[in-house]
């Protein structure tokens, strides 16, 4: 009753042969972490043995150091270091024209205007 796809299938319709083409790619190499850590300056902090433990329990011999091992690594960030750099101008005034209608005030003047108005940035900064 349901077999009507098979009987109207007619044998002349031919199914095409699929191929799987799979193109050949590499990967990227892994950074290896000698690699990523080149050129980060290195501080060894060294964990030392106390001298009262430097003998040996089973005859009493001083031990010599033979060697040392990598414990682990940890990477710090520090920060740069930055400053506030604050300009200020001194103002001067005549004590004898104090209590005139014209007192005499005069303001010390910066030769260099700033990068940006109203900013603390600088040009090391904006650099």
């Amino acid at each position: 009753m349901f077999d009507e796809a098979e009987t109207l299938q007619s044998d002349d319709i031919l199914v095409p042969d699929v191929e799987t083409i799979v193109k050949e790619h590499k990967r990227k190499a892994k950074t290896k972490l000698e690699e990523k850590l080149k050129g980060i300056p290195v501080e060894e902090v060294v964990v030392y043995i106390p001298d009262e433990d430097k003998i040996c329990p089973q005859c009493g011999t001083p031990l010599e150091y033979i060697g040392k091992e990598l414990i682990r690594r940890k990477l710090e960030y520090i920060p740069a270091k930055v400053k506030l750099k604050e300009y200020v101008s001194y103002h001067y005034g005549c004590p004898g024209c104090k209590n005139t209608d014209e007192p005499y005030i005069i303001k010390a003047k910066l030769d260099k205007k700033p990068l940006m108005k109203h900013s603390l940035v600088s040009e090391s900064s904006v650099a």
